[in-house]
């Protein structure tokens, strides 16, 4: 018998919520003279979402197969093993776009070879390609990282030795474009629309929230001078936590404070105030798009955000706050773009300053 005690299902709490979990260790074996007794472990999926019974059945599995088993495909165990542990921790459109990338790029190419049979020298290769192709190197790192948290779940999992993606780096690959924020004047054409859309692209502009944030807000939110960003939404009736899972405070300035009072006066706190511009993002986004284009080359929701990062002339901290972030980093990274001007403004006070 390969394993002197079957392994029991346990229930056990990690960071993402509680998950079943095992570990056994093989019958002792003999290697280079040294007796040994291998131990592994496994993550059988999450509670809330695989029964014990589903737990069991893929734990047998891993028993019965070999790490040689042809049967151990890699698109198997992503299927039966690794998909399973991820999907409940994944928001509606990340698991969307994650298994996008896994059927279009990874499965594709390594899903039909055996686990143990992947070598680095093929992974680099398949790189290459894509460098080739002219994917982005955002892409690439992410394929790459997916990648690697496959292969180590089944190193982790007793079937293979080692990961063969370890020391692997991505090839020069094209560098991803960075968001453009809005100049001045566009803001201001931006913000001269009427009605409910105009009120809704101020709010954008002029307090950083997140299109999804924007279509969550409700007449109850509005607090003066202040907004609770607590829900977010990207597709229709689907409300969720923002993207950082924490409620956060924003800031509103006075005359969008005005008006947002106004839209929100006399009616229940829990009404949508913009739930009637667009049922998701994606709708939102092509609304706007063809509308605007024509005034606004190259309109894109996420423009806003940047623009509200650029123009804000205020503390990174701050900046960073008010857009929600954990990071100073993802604040600059991502979303605060230099403004000539601005910097020979600053080059000239500093100058001024030193010669008088």
């Amino acid at each position: 018998m390969r394993y002197r005690t079957l392994p029991k299902i346990q229930r056990r709490n990690s960071a993402t919520g509680a998950v079943w979990w095992a570990e056994w260790w093989d019958s002792p074996q003999v290697v280079d003279g040294k007796r040994t007794r291998p131990h592994h472990s496994a993550v059988l999926g999450d509670c809330r979402t695989t029964t014990k019974g589903a737990a069991r059945e893929r734990l047998d599995s891993i028993l019965n197969a070999s790490p040689t088993s042809p049967g151990w495909t890699l698109a198997d165990f992503v299927q039966r093993i690794w998909l399973p542990a991820r999907v409940s921790r994944w928001a509606a459109k990340t698991r969307e776009l994650n298994e996008s990338m896994l059927n279009k790029h990874i499965l594709p190419v390594f899903g039909r070879m055996r686990l143990d049979a992947l070598l680095k020298c093929q992974v680099e290769e398949w790189l290459r390609r894509l460098a080739d192709a002219g994917l982005s190197r955002n892409t690439g790192c992410w394929l790459l990282t997916c990648l690697r948290s496959i292969l180590a779940d089944a190193e982790d999992n007793g079937l293979i030795e080692r990961n063969p993606t370890t020391r692997i780096k991505l090839p020069e690959m094209v560098a991803p474009k960075k968001t453009q924020a809005y100049t001045l004047a566009e803001v201001k054409m931006l913000a001269a629309i009427d009605g409910l859309d105009g009120l809704a692209m101020r709010v954008l502009l002029f307090c950083g929230l997140r299109p999804g944030e924007m279509l969550a807000l409700r007449a109850g939110d509005v607090r003066g001078r202040e907004l609770v960003i607590d829900e977010s939404t990207d597709y229709r009736d689907h409300t969720k936590a923002p993207k950082t899972g924490e409620t956060r405070p924003g800031g509103i300035p006075p005359r969008l404070a005005a008006d947002l009072a106004a839209l929100a006066e006399g009616v229940p706190g829990e009404t949508l105030l913009f739930g009637t511009l667009a049922p998701s993002v994606n709708a939102l986004g092509k609304k706007w798009a063809g509308m605007l284009g024509p005034m606004v080359p190259g309109f894109t929701l996420r423009r806003c955000r940047a623009t509200f990062a650029t123009l804000l002339d205020a503390d990174i901290a701050d900046v960073r706050d008010l857009l929600g972030h954990t990071t100073v980093g993802m604040t600059l990274r991502h979303y605060r773009r230099g403004i000539p001007a601005r910097q020979l403004e600053a080059l000239e006070r500093m100058e001024t300053e030193a010669v008088q």
